[in-house]
C-alpha cells in the first residue's frame, strides 16, 4: 500500500482516538475492530496486526494492565508457533550438517522470540537479517545463555514482558553482529574498465551505460575471509565455498543459484571468465558435497535448490573459452547434478501408454523458512491441524524452490474468497509438474550430449543424445497444448494442463526441447503470447495476466523470464520471430536504461511492465545491485551489438525509498 494510505490511516486514529486521551488498549481494540485484516505499518519500527482479537490481545478491561505489558506488546509481530515444537518427529528440518548452529539459526526459541518480538528486533522488519547475523560467541553458549535467561523448549514467547524483551534486545544485539559484516569485497582479477566486447554496442547512451553497469562487477563481488568453515565450529551461517562469486545485491549477500546463469551471461559480455569458472567450481563443490546446487549460499537452504541452470553455465563457459581440461573435470559433477534431479525430484507418469520420468520442485523441509521465519508462520495462525502447517511449509519451500517465489501458478484458486482468491495456504506445488523445470532438465540431457562429444567420449555423447530425444518427444506429448501453440504445467493430481498464460511457458523454446526443424514452432507461441494480451504493454511482457499481489505476477517483468523470451526467438530459426525477438529486446533494455536514470541510478531486481518503476509484491521490498538484471543486459547489448538502438520510452517518475543502511548496532541500545 502507498505512503498515502498510511498517512491517512495515521489521521484517522488520531483523529478517533484524540491526540491528548489517553491510547487504552480498549479504545486500540475498538479501532482495530473497525480495521479488521489491514495491517499498518508505522515507521520502521512497530507493525501492529489488526485482527479479530486486537493487536494488544486484550480484554475490555485493560485499562489496568502494566505499563510494561503494553509497551512490550507494541513490539510484537505475533508471528508465534503457538506451541508446535519444530524438533518432533514427522518435521524435516534444515542444517542438520550444523547441529549447533541450528537452534539458532533454523529452528528453537532464538529465532522464533527474535522473530515474535521482531518489530523491534529485525531489521527493517526481515526475518532474513537476523539469521544472516555472525556470532560474537561459540554457537553453544549462546544457546545455553538464551536458555538460562530465558528457558529452553517450554519457553511460550507471547508471555514474555516488558524487562524480558528489553533483555531478548541486549541478548541480541551482544551475541550477534552485522549480516553485511562477513564477506570481503573483491575485484575480480579480470575486471577491465573496457572490456572489448563492449565495444560492438554503437548506440552512445547504451555504451556508456554497459560501462557504467560493467563497474558494478567490483561492487557485487565477494569472497570468502579466513574463517573455520568446520560445522563443528562454525560461527556464521554462511556455506563455505573456496572461491570468489557475485551475489544479486541489497539482502540478497551470498550467492544464489539461478540467479547466477544471467550473471555468467554477464560476465562473459565483460570478458570476465575466470570469474565465471570460479562460479563454476563453488557449485561443483556444492554438488560434491550435498549431491545438488543449494537454493544460496547460507546453511538454512540446504534442503533445497533452484532452477537447474548448472550445465548451461558450464556450457556457456565452454563456448567462450573452449576448456576442455576443466569440462573433463566438471562433467561427472553435471551428471551428480542431474541425478539428484533424478533420485529425489521425480514422479512418474503415464504418457501414450508408457511410465514416462518427469521432474518437479519438492523441497526436503516442512518447517518454517528460517529467511522469511515469521510469514510462515503468520501464514498458518488459523489452522489448528499441526500435519496441514507441515503440508503448507512444504509447499512453501517447495516453490521458494522453484524460483517463483510466489506467484498463482502454483496456487489454487479459491473462489469463495471474493477478497483474496489467491492465498499461499492453497500452494499446490507439490502436485505439480512445471514445465520450466522439465524443459530445463530436457536442456541438460542436450547439452550433455554435446559437451562429451566435445572431450571424445563418443559413448557418453550417445547415451545423452538418446535420453534427450527421448525425453523431448515424450515432454511434448504431456506438456505442449497444441491448440494454444504453447506449453503448460501439469497437475498429477487433475491430470490436466494448468491452461494459464506465465512466462515459464516460453522456456522450453529457450531450451530447445521441441523439433527444431519445425520452425513454426516459435511464431504459434508468440501469436499466443500475443492472443492473451501480454504483448501489449509499455514497458515489456509480465510474468502473468493475474495480478495475485505477489511479486511472480502482472504487473511484473522479470529479468530471466525476460531473457529467455527474447533468446527463444532470436535463436528459432524464424526469421519473422527474430525481429520479433530484437524489437522486444530493444522495449526491455531501454525501459532498463530509463530506470536506471530516473531511480537513483541503480539497477533493480524486476520492474513493473504498466508503469516502468521498480516492480513490488511479495514478501520484501524492492531490491537494488542487481546481478541478473545487469548479466542479461549486458549479454543483449553485446549479442546485439550496432543493431541495438535506445528507443523512447514514455516518462516514468519514481519515488523509491532510499536505501536504509544496516546499523553498526542492532537493536539499538
Amino acid at each position: 500500500m502507498s505512503f498515502n494510505f498510511y498517512f491517512q490511516l495515521f489521521l484517522l486514529l488520531a483523529i478517533f482516538t484524540g491526540t491528548k486521551q489517553k491510547h487504552s488498549p480498549n479504545r486500540i481494540e475498538r479501532i482495530a475492530k473497525a480495521l479488521n485484516g489491514v495491517k499498518v505499518e508505522i515507521a520502521f519500527d512497530a507493525t501492529i496486526n489488526f485482527g479479530q482479537n486486537g493487536p494488544l490481545n486484550s480484554d475490555d478491561s485493560s485499562e489496568s494492565n502494566t505499563a510494561n505489558e503494553n509497551q512490550a506488546a507494541a513490539t510484537t509481530t505475533g508471528c508465534s508457533l503457538n506451541g508446535v515444537d519444530l524438533q518432533a518427529d514427522g518435521f524435516q528440518r534444515m542444517c542438520a550438517e550444523w547441529p549447533d548452529l541450528a537452534p539458532i539459526y533454523c529452528y528453537g526459541k532464538i529465532i522464533e522470540a527474535v522473530n515474535f518480538w521482531g518489530a523491534r528486533m529485525l531489521f527493517q522488519n526481515d526475518s532474513k537479517h537476523f539469521v544472516d547475523r555472525p556470532l560474537k560467541k561459540e554457537a553453544k553458549k549462546i544457546v545455553e545463555e538464551f536458555t538460562s535467561t530465558f528457558g529452553g523448549n517450554e519457553l511460550d514467547v507471547s508471555k514474555m514482558n516488558k524487562q524480558k524483551v528489553d533483555q531478548l534486545a541486549k541478548f541480541v544485539r551482544e551475541n550477534f553482529g552485522r549480516a553485511n559484516g562477513v564477506l570481503i569485497a573483491y575485484t575480480p582479477e579480470d575486471w577491465v574498465e573496457n572490456p572489448p566486447k563492449l565495444e560492438r554496442i554503437k548506440d552512445a547512451e547504451f555504451k556508456k551505460w554497459a560501462k557504467q553497469l560493467n563497474e558494478l562487477w567490483k561492487e557485487l563481488s565477494r569472497k570468502m575471509p579466513d574463517l573455520n568453515c568446520n560445522p563443528g565450529q562454525q560461527n556464521h551461517s554462511l556455506i563455505c565455498v573456496p572461491q570468489p562469486f557475485v551475489v544479486p545485491g541489497g539482502r540478497f549477500r551470498e550467492f544464489y543459484y539461478w540467479d547466477a546463469y544471467w550473471i555468467v551471461k554477464g560476465l562473459i559480455a565483460s570478458g570476465m571468465t575466470t570469474m565465471v569458472k570460479n562460479m563454476c567450481l563453488n557449485f561443483a563443490e556444492m554438488v560434491n558435497r550435498f549431491g545438488f546446487v543449494p537454493n544460496g549460499g547460507r546453511i538454512y537452504y540446504d534442503k533445497r535448490s533452484q532452477p537447474s541452470f548448472f550445465t548451461f553455465m558450464v556450457y556457456d563457459y565452454f563456448l567462450a573459452t573452449n576448456d576442455t581440461k576443466f569440462l573433463q573435470e566438471v562433467l561427472p559433477v553435471l551428471e551428480k547434478e542431474l541425478g539428484h534431479w533424478s533420485k529425489n525430484r521425480s514422479v512418474e507418469v503415464e504418457v501414450g501408454g508408457k511410465k514416462q520420468t518427469f521432474y518437479q520442485y519438492r523441497a526436503d523441509s516442512n518447517i518454517p523458512r528460517p529467511e522469511s521465519f515469521c510469514q510462515d508462520v503468520q501464514l498458518v495462525t488459523n489452522i489448528s491441524n499441526t500435519q496441514r502447517k507441515a503440508d503448507i511449509w512444504k509447499n512453501v519451500a517447495s516453490t521458494a524452490e522453484s524460483g517463483w517465489d510466489f506467484s498463482s501458478r502454483f496456487m489454487k484458486k479459491d473462489n469463495s474468497n471474493k477478497a483474496n482468491p489467491w492465498n499461499l495456504v492453497n500452494l499446490q506445488t507439490t502436485d505439480l509438474l512445471p514445465v520450466d523445470l522439465n524443459a530445463l532438465i530436457c536442456g541438460n540431457l542436450r547439452m550433455l550430449g554435446e559437451l562429451f562429444s566435445k572431450i571424445g567420449d563418443k559413448e557418453k555423447s550417445a547415451v545423452y543424445k538418446n535420453k534427450f530425444e527421448k525425453f523431448r518427444r515424450a515432454f511434448q506429448r504431456l506438456f505442449y497444448k497444441k491448440k494454444h501453440g504453447v506449453w503448460y504445467d501439469f497437475n498429477i493430481k487433475s491430470g490436466k494442463l494448468h491452461e494459464e498464460y506465465y512466462g515459464s511457458v516460453t522456456v522450453p523454446l529457450f531450451t530447445r526441447c521441441y523439433d527444431t526443424d519445425d520452425v513454426g514452432t516459435a511464431e504459434r507461441m508468440y501469436n499466443r503470447l500475443e492472443k492473451v494480451g501480454v504483448l501489449k504493454h509499455k514497458f515489456g511482457v509480465p510474468t502473468s495476466n493475474i495480478n495475485s499481489t505477489q511479486q511472480w505476477d502482472f504487473p511484473n517483468i522479470w529479468p530471466s523470464l525476460a531473457h529467455m523470451l527474447i533468446e527463444s526467438l532470436r535463436q528459432s530459426g524464424n526469421k519473422k520471430m527474430e525481429e520479433k525477438a530484437k524489437e522486444l529486446a530493444r522495449q526491455w533494455l531501454s525501459a532498463n536504461h530509463q530506470m536506471y536514470q530516473n531511480c537513483g541510478q541503480h539497477m533493480w531486481e524486476k520492474m513493473a511492465a504498466d508503469t516502468g518503476v521498480p516492480g513490488g509484491g511479495g514478501e520484501y521490498v524492492p531490491q537494488i545491485g542487481f546481478g541478473w538484471t545487469n548479466g542479461g543486459v549486458l549479454d543483449l547489448l553485446v549479442t546485439y551489438g550496432d543493431e541495438m538502438t535506445l528507443q523512447q520510452m514514455p516518462n516514468v517518475e519514481c519515488k523509491q525509498n532510499a536505501v536504509v543502511e544496516e546499523p553498526a548496532e542492532f537493536p539499538p541500545a
